[in-house]
Order: structure tokens, then sequence, then C-alpha cells
């Protein structure tokens, strides 16, 4: 291994978030039982009463602030450039992370100890954290995010300091896939490892005032934006096109056999289906009954 207990850094961006933080950063904390962590909190200069609930764990925090920022983006690639850790993840203070999430993390390190870009599943629930559904994820790799777009989960998603400062920084303008363009950056890169003991780690909170909720248009134009900007858009004449359609059937055809091994052939065959007709990227989502991997 490259490290027997690397230190896993954790930055949480934060904003007005005060119902949803305590359980957040509990969730991070729970983990250092098969991980060492080391937790970031940057708090944009909220007036709920965040700022009070970060400074009452300011023991277990490696740095945390709460002032007037530039936005998530800015605050996430500020937390990474604190951190210290071998090993990077950024955390929306309403998400959380599930039990087992450092456990699983900790068997990946041991099955692929030469991966630097680790992902898992997440379940998706609503405001008062009940479990809605599930979005397990498989088949990682530069073709899946060249035609599919954004199939990793930021929430879910480890990655190691080196590959970070190969492929980064966050990109601190965007207001809505920074995820998707630096795991774009990262990928042509990587080492992925797909963490399966068990799969689903973290949690995706939906609620009214989530920026999906709100400004739904501004990420479908940033997404548009950066995948034509990484070579991850049908651009060009008709023959590009062709090529470009070419190359995303085939990545999900490769993708979705991935997922049918695993036990998930029912979802994959109605979400390609709907797929195909409309050529129109969407997430395999399972129901919560679904088994974990």
């Amino acid at each position: 291994m490259r490290y027997s207990r690397p230190t896993l850094s954790v930055v949480v961006p934060s904003f007005n978030q005060q119902r949803y933080l305590r359980q957040c950063l509990d969730s991070i904390l729970a983990q250092r039982n098969a991980i060492s962590v080391e937790v970031i909190v940057l708090d944009g200069g909220s007036s709920d009463g965040s700022a009070e609930i970060i400074r009452s764990y300011e023991r277990d925090l490696a740095f945390w602030r709460s002032s007037p920022d530039r936005g998530q983006s800015a605050a996430i690639a500020e937390g990474f450039e604190r951190a210290s850790g071998e090993l990077l993840v950024w955390m929306n203070s309403d998400d959380f992370f599930l039990p087992s999430a450092g456990a699983s993390l900790a068997d990946g390190l041991r099955k692929c100890p030469s991966a630097d870009f680790f992902y898992g599943g997440i379940s998706v629930v609503d405001a008062e954290g009940r479990r809605k559904q599930e979005k397990p994820t498989a088949g990682v790799n530069r073709w899946s995010f060249r035609y599919r777009g954004m199939i990793a989960y930021s929430m879910a998603t480890f990655f190691r300091r080196e590959l970070y400062d190969l492929a980064g920084p966050v990109n601190g303008k965007l207001r809505f896939v920074m995820d998707l363009d630096l795991f774009l950056r990262m990928i042509d890169h990587a080492k992925t490892c797909r963490l399966d003991r068990p799969h689903i780690i973290a949690a995706y909170r939906e609620h009214a005032a989530t920026k999906t909720s709100n400004i739904l248009a501004v990420g479908i134009e940033e997404a548009t934006y950066v995948r034509s900007l990484r070579g991850a858009w049908p651009t060009g004449g008709r023959l590009r096109r062709a090529a470009w359609k070419a190359g995303w059937v085939a990545a999900n055809a490769l993708r979705a056999a991935e997922m049918m091994r695993l036990g998930y052939g029912r979802i994959v065959f109605e979400s390609l289906s709907r797929e195909l007709r409309g050529l129109n990227p969407v997430s395999l989502v399972v129901p919560s009954r679904a088994r974990e991997q």
C-alpha cells in the first residue's frame, strides 16, 4: 500500500445551512474509527446561527472561518489549499456521509493501492433525511465522463492530493458544475477504483433551498459550456457529431454491462431506453429497496 492509514481532508463549504450542519459534521467525524480525518469548514458569513454551531466543533476542526467569500467553488478551492491530507473530498453542509463511508474507503485503499480516484454511490434523501432513492455508479473512466457527463458524485468521490495538484484547482468562477469540470480534468490522468463494501456511502439531500431547486438553468448552461470546453459535447460538422454519437452509444453499452453485472439490469434497460430515444444523458436511478453493493 502507498499509505497504511492516510489522512482524508474533508472540506465543507457552507452558507445558511444551520438546520443540517450538525448532521453533516457528525457524519464526517464518525468516520475517524476507520480512517484519519481532517475537517475544514468554510462558511460564507451565514446569518442563521451557523457560526455558533461550527464554533462548538472547534476542537475537532483543523480550520474554520465564517466570513463573506466568493461563493461555494472558491470556498472549496480555499479548503483544498489549506488541506494537509493525502486524500481529498468536499461535502456540502446539507449532505452527509453514511456510517460506513470511511470503512468503504479504507477497503478501497487496500483493494486498489495504486488508484488515485475512488468513487461510491449515494442515497437521495428529503429535507428530513428520509431515503427516496439510491444512485449507484460504475464504470467511471474517461469514456463514461466524456459521453455521459456527470456520473460520479462529489460527496462520494475521493481523490489523492497528487491528482488534484495535477488537474486542479477547482474553478472558482463556476456556480453549479465545478465537480464536473474538475473530474473531466482529472479523469484523463486518474486510476479509478469503485468502492463497494458498501457502495452507497453518502447522502445527497433534496430540499427547497438547493441550487438544483432554484437555479437549474444556470447548471444546464454551465454544464454545456464545460463539456464543450473539455471536448465532451457533440460539436463540429455532421461527421464529428456522428462519431460522437457512436462513442456515446459505445460508452453507454459498456457502462450498462457493468451495471448489469452488479445486479441493476432492469433499471439499466429502462434508463438506456429513455436515453436512446432522446439522446439526453440521465443518471441511472435505483429505488431505495435495491440491494447495496
